[in-house]
């Protein structure tokens, strides 16, 4: 064996030794027996088998580590994330700088570090590890444990070491520090190759400090929070004009409610403004705005004026992140006498001359009644039925000069959105076709009895791909219809009923689903799926709803037919009732395109997976009611599904992994943070799939990062920067990739 490691090839060959040598070799060293120390052997195994570049490292890791040495095994790593740790007691501060000071010159060659969902740092680790990183680019450090004042020696000594990292920090956040203009001038004096900073909390910084930010002439992207002061505190910071993306939150104590001249700095890609409550979109105005700008978040409500300010102000604009975006609306009623009152006019305007002129006589009586011209959305004279088609003919009367055809005019029961190809008719705001990203702060539609929008959001946003907001409200939902080219949909909405998801429109298009943290969702609300038979990637987070049962019934098809508004086995079709459509894009002709819309995720059901037969990429995470034999029904999607991530759920038992044999197509199971199975169960079932001949299943245990993957990772402000920039750290990417599919 000596013979076979001696020389430079054989310190590469450590995976070619035999796993029953590894074994006999662990199984004779004294601290063997203790679980955590096999545990972390298994982890440093998994790491040097596959030569990874990383470790997302959990705290019995480290206190394994303290006595095996077995990272000095690991010299090909690049990036350390210290994912979860919390400080109960002082040995694990032993323990965190044991295995740091003892391994420099495994942690002099990291170039990344960061500490997700980890709350604070105490101050000897902070220093411990910053003492040791000699090649770090990428940085980034939660707040120092205990509650260390920003006016102490040990705030000023952690801020100090900081700086001192300058030869090579690049990217560097201290989300949750509290800055002061003195750490301000510490850290530009020191980190002069700095490109991205989180300056975290700046409420205790003044124009003096931002003055000293300012030096770092060559950050391209700036983040700060809680901002006190006036647009004149953060004048300084306009010498940065190599910024590309800006993210400044404020405080109360921000006076100013425009953006400011740090909106047009003239690189400027990402802009986030975002202030302590809404603003009216009265606040927008003409020249506050970059024309460079990509990515924009406002907490503002927009409405069709601040729209066509943006539309005319950002042509480049592709993200769009607001409060909430309100159109105009007309009453039904009104609308209807205003037609009726346009089309008596039109008719006077056109009576007809000669013999018809002079009166009733035998030629007017012999004479067939030409029917009065009223203006419509189609050719043929046929009047308006609909409040929409009478918003569009007062439109056009009020705009008269011509106007290009129209297609022939619809059934009146039947809203022009219900057929396939159809526009919404007389919408003549502004458009922002390159809009890709949108997210609301909210989303609503009023009821049927109550004015209607003149459009819907795709009619301002013709190219959405991605969508996410936070409430939705009544029939809100119905704002995305016809948007055929909708890709990615994230519903975070704590309080959105199974009512609301009925009238969630066919959305053909769309490949990634995620419902988050919504509180009140229930098995009644998988009708909505039906609408959705395209997904490939569905996420479903934090819903105490989602139980065995729900799980069954979205993979054997049976989508709640009765009961819900709207299921895919009422009269309604696959969306809403018709009562609730009416007057609002939907009569009771919607039944037809509804039950075509049904019909196209039913069709497929027969040949398995259930509610959603592409389904390719499942995270089930945070799902406490959630059990044994709701996973055990995964396997209805067996024609499909290919990744399965299994993330806190304690009701789990190393049954539910046994669904893996039944997953033909499977090739990777992700486990983590499940109090009822360990990593013995997982190695257990490798070797299972490996004696099926299935060796090309990986089966992976919290070796990734904790926190579940988002679709939402798409939607950053940065998420352009970032691909815009080759200097992403090494570890950039790892957690979220590949999520949308």
């Amino acid at each position: 064996m000596s013979g076979r490691l001696a020389g430079p090839r054989g310190s590469r060959s450590l995976q070619e030794l035999p796993r029953d040598i590894i074994a006999q070799v662990v199984a004779a060293l004294p601290y063997a027996s203790l679980p955590s120390f096999r545990a972390t052997c298994s982890v440093a195994r998994d790491l040097v088998d596959s030569a990874s570049n990383g470790w997302v490292m959990k705290v019995e890791e480290c206190e394994a580590l303290q006595t095996s040495r077995l990272l000095y095994r690991l010299t090909s790593l690049a990036y350390f994330y210290f994912e979860g740790w919390t400080w109960d007691d002082g040995e694990r501060e032993a323990n965190f700088l044991t295995v740091v000071l003892t391994h420099l010159s495994v942690f002099g060659k990291v170039q990344e570090v960061r500490f997700p969902a980890t709350p604070t740092l105490p101050f000897r680790c902070c220093r411990g590890i910053l003492a040791a990183l000699t090649s770090v680019t990428a940085l980034g450090l939660p707040p120092l444990h205990g509650g260390v004042v920003t006016d102490s020696v040990q705030y000023a000594s952690a801020v100090a070491s900081v700086a001192a990292l300058g030869s090579t920090l690049t990217d560097l956040s201290l989300e949750g520090w509290k800055i002061t203009d003195a750490a301000a001038r510490t850290l530009a004096d020191g980190l002069s190759k700095l490109q991205r900073l989180n300056l975290g909390n700046t409420e205790a910084v003044t124009r003096v400090g931002y003055s000293s930010i300012a030096r770092l002439t060559g950050l391209v992207s700036l983040t700060a929070s809680a901002v006190h002061g006036t647009n004149y505190t953060l004048e300084p910071l306009t010498a940065l004009t190599a910024l590309t993306a800006l993210r400044v939150e404020l405080s109360m104590a921000f006076w100013d409610r425009d953006p400011g001249p740090l909106a047009r700095q003239p690189l400027l890609r990402a802009l986030g403004w975002w202030h302590s409550e809404p603003l009216p979109s009265t606040e927008l105005r003409a020249g506050q705005l970059g024309s460079s700008l990509r990515h924009l978040s406002l907490c503002m409500q927009l409405d069709q004026r601040a729209l066509e300010l943006l539309a005319g102000s950002c042509p480049q604009l592709e993200m769009l992140q607001v409060q909430a975006i309100t159109l105009p609306t007309i009453d039904p009623a009104e609308a209807a006498a205003a037609a009726a009152a346009a089309a008596a006019a039109d008719a006077a305007t056109r009576a007809p001359a000669g013999p018809e002129a002079a009166g009733p006589g035998l030629a007017a009586a012999a004479a067939p009644q030409r029917p009065a011209r009223q203006p419509s959305l189609g050719g043929g004279g046929t009047p308006p039925t609909t409040p929409a088609a009478a918003l569009a003919a007062l439109l056009r009367s009020a705009s008269r000069g011509g106007s290009p055809p129209r297609p022939p005019p619809l059934p009146s029961a039947v809203s022009p959105l219900s057929t396939p190809g159809a526009a919404w008719p007389g919408y003549y705001g502004p458009v922002l076709s390159s809009v890709r990203t949108l997210i609301l702060g909210e989303l609503d539609m009023p009821l049927a009895t109550e004015p209607q929008p003149v459009a819907r959001l795709t009619s301002v946003f013709p190219g959405l791909e991605n969508f996410m907001t936070f409430v939705v409200l009544r029939r809100g939902l119905m704002q995305l219809e016809k948007a055929d080219k909708l890709k990615r949909l994230v519903l975070n909405c704590q309080h959105v009923q199974d009512e609301a998801m009925a009238f969630l429109p066919p959305l053909p298009s769309l490949t990634g689903l995620q419902l988050e943290s919504c509180q009140h969702l229930t098995a009644a609300s998988l009708a909505a799926l039906r609408c959705t038979p395209g997904v490939t990637t569905l996420m479903l987070i934090d819903l105490p709803g989602v139980d065995n049962a729900f799980l069954t019934q979205m993979c054997d098809g049976g989508g709640g037919d009765a009961g819900t508004p709207g299921g895919a086995g009422t009269p309604q079709g696959g969306t809403a009732g018709a009562a609730d459509r009416a007057g609002g894009g939907r009569g009771p002709g919607a039944a037809a395109s509804g039950a075509e819309g049904a019909g196209s995720g039913a069709g497929v059901l027969g040949g398995g997976g259930g509610l959603l037969p592409a389904l390719k990429v499942l995270v089930l995470s945070k799902l406490d009611n959630l059990g044994d034999e709701g996973v055990q029904a995964l396997s209805g999607l067996a024609s499909s599904l290919e990744q399965l991530d299994l993330r806190t759920l304690p009701q789990l038992t190393p049954a539910a992994l046994s669904v893996a044999h039944r997953l033909p197509k499977l090739s990777m199971l992700c486990v983590c943070v499940c109090a009822g199975l360990e990593r013995a169960h997982t190695r257990s079932l490798a070797e299972e799939l490996r004696l099926d001949d299935r060796d090309d299943v990986n089966v992976e245990f919290e070796s990734v990062m904790v926190a579940a993957p988002t679709l939402a990772d798409e939607f950053s402000e940065l998420a352009l920067e970032e691909d815009a920039n080759a200097a992403a750290g090494p570890g950039a990417g790892r957690a979220g990739a590949g999520a949308w599919g």
